[in-house]
């Protein structure tokens, strides 16, 4: 992943705003509605004791339920500029206990992964280490037990198109495999400054072909608070439609998740407001909120989702908390935190190259945003 710092630097002169009405409002769909709920011991994944690999920041991934058992692919860093995904394991999504043996995977700014028969499927954010000026690529690895990765080409399966949309640099989105192949949503960037969101499809999840009519999502898509970027973190099928949990901002640089529907994944509605707000002043996530994943069981919906506890992300730490939802009204096990929640409603901490290769870089892994120096506001 690129170092790069959500633009606190005052750059909100700086927005260039695309000229596109937002969406309609989902009305009354039930998983659009969801009253999500934060855990009162929140963050669930903290960074780590100091002087590890992961001790000042832990970016929220994929989070998985197999056999029993949920599994996660997160990316820790020590030092702002290097980062590695790690892998951590939960029997009850609250008590996460990290291998001892991460960071598994150098390099990485953000995946998805699926768990097709028996294998470990992850697409990942490829930042080239120190490289600034080089776009993020997506690439592709298969792992038997989820801990050891087996990068199946030497090469990215999904790259930037030069003089195009996504000319500047790009981020893996949520993956679906359906009858027709995998599809994949993905931010992306030609000006290091103004995220939107691309559509690619594939029959193996390895040869990608991006979707004519890109980009499908411009901002913004649900109103103001969504007006400058927009980034897909986590998609789950329900109820014949598909539902996306995606993280954006306005011209504050305030990070935080919102929701939106589709029936073809090209066309989207979106919520008018934020399903998750950023913490109380003074808490672990009041500064910004970043990616997330969504499981669904039943009735019940747990979120494990991103925050930092400075709005600038030049200081503080990215850990990984946790929400809970259900279409019964009723929670899942686990204390509820009071206040910062949005009722009723409907990111990445961070930037990436093009700023920097137009100031030098920009993008997102996951919701990384724009920057310029070695610093990094995560997604």
């Amino acid at each position: 992943m690129r170092s790069l710092a959500l633009l606190g630097l005052g750059v909100g002169f700086l927005a260039i705003l695309v000229a596109a009405a937002p969406l309609a409002s989902s009305g009354s769909d039930p998983i659009v509605n969801l009253r999500w709920t934060p855990y009162a011991a929140n963050p669930v994944l903290p960074v780590g004791p100091a002087g590890s690999w992961d001790d000042m920041h832990v970016v929220g991934g994929p989070v998985l339920l197999v056999n029993g058992t949920y599994r996660t692919w997160y990316v820790g860093s020590s030092d702002n500029l290097g980062w590695s995904t790690g892998t951590a394991t939960s029997t009850d999504g609250i008590h996460w206990t990290k291998y001892a043996g991460n960071p598994i995977l150098p390099g990485d700014g953000g995946s998805q992964v699926l768990h097709e028969n028996g294998t470990y499927k992850m697409w990942y954010t490829y930042a080239v280490p120190d490289a600034y000026s080089v776009p993020w690529q997506v690439r592709y690895a298969t792992s038997a037990d989820g801990i050891h990765w087996e990068q199946v080409l030497n090469e990215s399966v999904l790259n930037v198109t030069a003089g195009a949309w996504d000319s500047g640099t790009l981020s893996v989105g949520p993956v679906v495999h359906g009858a027709s192949g995998y599809r994949m949503w993905y931010g992306a960037t030609a000006d290091g400054m103004v995220w939107r969101v691309g559509l690619a499809t594939s029959r193996d999840g390895i040869s990608w072909t991006k979707y004519p009519g890109n980009p499908i999502i411009v901002p913004p898509l649900a109103g103001s608070w969504d007006d400058f970027r927009v980034h897909p973190s986590s998609i789950l099928e329900a109820e014949g439609e598909l539902v996306m949990w995606y993280v954006s901002d306005d011209t504050s640089l305030v990070q935080r998740i919102g929701v939106a529907t589709s029936t073809d994944g090209i066309h989207w509605t979106a919520k008018a407001t934020p399903v998750l707000d950023v913490g109380a002043n003074g808490t672990w996530d009041s500064g910004s909120l970043s990616r997330l994943s969504v499981v669904r069981q039943g009735d019940s919906f747990r979120m494990w989702f991103t925050g930092i506890n400075t709005p600038s992300g030049f200081t503080g730490h990215w850990q990984v908390g946790y929400a809970t939802a259900s279409l019964s009204g009723s929670q899942p096990e686990g204390p509820v935190a009071p206040g910062f929640l949005v009722s009723g409603s409907s990111a990445l901490p961070t930037v990436v190259p093009l700023l920097a290769a137009s100031l030098a870089g920009a993008g997102l892994g996951a919701m990384a945003y724009a920057a310029v120096d070695r610093s990094r506001r995560r997604p």
